[in-house]
């Protein structure tokens, strides 16, 4: 048996648009058993809110068979537990975040066809994409523009870290800049869900602290 958290879109409609989970206190089976990607119930890494994230959440238990991938557990069951409150305020405070982490990167421009500058002005452009999305979430799909505000301040930080090494950045320190802008919007939705589930989130290993 294991707790996950699992987004979903509007009324526990599934990202992908296939199905939809069962009602709050009730269990489905997918009798194929489980393999990731495929067939079986998904959840959220404990580490990957970030790539999962949508308009509601919810806290699930899977049983029976499992898999997992880096990104996602599987299993043959799954009970939905209860639904965690999750307004659109949240989901723009998350995008405002997001940007607000990178802000800091918007002012650059570029001064010749350097590869650094041209990285400069590619982190510039990517967090004021960040900036726009994050005012897009007071819009009605709140989560896909939060979704995108992440996406965008990662880049950002990604972009940035070439840019300060003018042109002999290594892309394994790139990739980790990146890594931390994502380890931090996974610990903010840890934060925010721990705050909004009155009855107290179980314990999950490799959740934020």
């Amino acid at each position: 048996m294991t707790f996950a958290i699992k987004f979903t879109g509007m009324n526990g409609a599934a990202r992908d648009g296939r199905g939809s989970i069962p009602p709050v206190g009730q269990s489905e089976t997918e009798p194929r058993g489980a393999k990731s990607c495929h067939y079986g119930f998904h959840a959220c890494s404990d580490d990957r809110l970030w790539e999962w994230f949508g308009p509601e959440a919810y806290v699930v238990e899977l049983t029976g068979a499992s898999d997992h991938n880096k990104t996602k557990r599987c299993a043959a069951t799954i009970r939905v537990v209860r639904r965690i409150p999750w307004s659109k305020q949240d989901s723009v405070d998350y995008a405002r975040f997001c940007a607000d982490r990178v802000k800091h990167l918007r002012s650059r421009t570029t001064a010749d066809a350097s590869y650094a500058d041209a990285a400069a002005a590619n982190a510039s452009y990517a967090a004021n994409a960040a900036y726009r999305a994050a005012a897009d979430a007071a819009a009605a799909n709140a989560s896909y523009a939060a979704n995108a505000a992440a996406a965008a301040a990662s880049h950002a930080a990604a972009a940035a870290y070439h840019a300060a090494y003018r042109a002999a950045a290594d892309a394994a320190d790139a990739a980790a800049d990146t890594a931390a802008e994502r380890r931090a919007q996974n610990d903010w939705l840890w934060a925010r869900l721990r705050a909004n589930d009155s009855e107290g989130l179980p314990e999950f290993p490799e959740a934020g602290r």
